[in-house]
């Protein structure tokens, strides 16, 4: 590419979605607790590619849910667009960005969810990439998988959510499996 700011589409090959979940009759008094303002980061060694793929169909939520089959990237700085919905399906009220989530719960039982699969493109997600809330009375819980190609989020609570701070960034994998 000769421009300044290359940018390409990265193919997905499994399931990546981000969800928001609205308003909710449920209680969730019994729910576990977080902590407000805080999105912790854990990683997972194991690989539950399957098991969590699987899992996570099943659980779609209703309100909003954005389907992603390509991502958009820049390929100087290896920063996905998380807003560019070019190669994507939503059903529900609206868009929802890549790798972030969002409900309006008051508790921790229906959170928003997003699932970032990259096996078999040749990416996993930097390090360097971190989750932040977006509001003091929010909060999550994202896990990294497989060395990062999988990284699943659970965010949410007064209407708030988490969203990758500044950017998600990629970088290479150390094998592609195709």
């Amino acid at each position: 590419m000769e421009s300044a700011y290359p940018q390409e589409y990265l193919p997905l090959y499994h399931h990546n979605y981000a969800s928001i979940r609205d308003f909710d009759e449920v209680d969730c008094s019994n729910a576990g607790a977080y902590t407000n303002g805080n999105v912790t980061d854990s990683h997972n060694v194991s690989d539950a590619s399957f098991e969590i793929e699987h899992q996570m169909k099943l659980e779609l939520p209703s309100d909003s849910v954005t389907v992603f089959k390509k991502l958009r990237i820049n390929l100087n700085s290896m920063q996905v667009d998380i807003f560019d919905g070019r190669f994507s399906d939503t059903w529900g009220k609206q868009f929802v960005p890549y790798a972030s989530a969002r409900s309006c719960s008051t508790g921790t039982c229906r959170l928003g969810k997003f699932l970032i699969n990259l096996e078999g493109t040749g990416f996993a997600v930097s390090r360097e990439t971190v989750w932040r809330a977006s509001r003091s009375q929010a909060f999550g819980h994202v896990t990294r998988i497989g060395d990062s190609k999988i990284v699943v989020g659970s965010c949410g609570g007064e209407c708030g959510g988490c969203w990758p701070d500044p950017h998600l960034k990629l970088e290479p994998a150390d094998k592609p499996h195709r």
